[in-house]
């Protein structure tokens, strides 16, 4: 006589993974739900500790609300976490071009919390690891020629950072022909390089 089979205990399955928990964080951020959206990262965080793309995702949540340090802290743990993913690194540096600049247009310089060297440390790291990213370079370009403009503006024109933007404009274009940011980013290169300062410079 065959043995009746006993029912499959499905109430593992039925328990939210770290993966469900980021799904829906993700969901619940395209729709706008900012508080939600924290709350599923921050439970797929204290299922898995080392899940890198919850503090990720977590951190695009957190510079969406302006909580800059909280983003720049989840960034950092994910990059601490992950280290070799140029994302990470992007998100930062991102994060810290957007607090470059004021809400009239201009810059802020932070003295000694220098977010142009830290967007462009971000950067260069972000390009060692995906050197085939021309957002990357160009992105770069842009931090070397807004520092320049705000050291133009104090009188003192860094032909250095100029240099490095025309160069990191040039590959951008190499990579992507299309990329007509880098072609506007060079053409002030080319502006400034005769020792002109923009009219705004911040």
């Amino acid at each position: 006589m065959l043995e009746e089979s006993k029912p499959e205990n499905t109430s593992e399955s039925k328990v939210p993974t770290a993966q469900n928990h980021y799904d829906k964080a993700d969901e619940l951020f395209d729709q706008n739900d900012n508080e939600g959206a924290i709350t599923e990262c921050t439970k797929a965080i204290e299922l898995d500790p080392s899940f890198a793309g919850a503090y990720r995702l977590r951190g695009r949540v957190r510079s969406w609300l302006s909580d800059h340090d909280g983003a720049i802290d989840d960034y950092s743990k994910a990059i601490e976490l992950d280290p070799n993913n140029a994302s990470h690194y992007m998100s930062r540096a991102l994060l810290n071009v957007m607090r470059i600049f004021t809400t009239d247009g201009g810059y802020r310089y932070l003295g000694k919390t220098d977010t142009f060297e830290m967007a462009i440390s971000d950067l260069s790291e972000a390009i060692r690891l995906e050197p085939d990213d021309a957002s990357a370079f160009a992105i770069s370009g842009d931090q070397y020629l807004s520092k320049a403009k705000w050291f133009c503006k104090t009188g003192h024109l860094s032909m250095g950072d100029l240099e490095s933007a025309f160069s990191d404009y040039n590959k951008a274009i190499r990579l992507a022909l299309e990329w007509t940011m880098a072609y506007s980013g060079r053409g002030m290169v080319h502006y400034m390089r005769g020792g002109l300062c923009p009219r705004r410079c911040g």
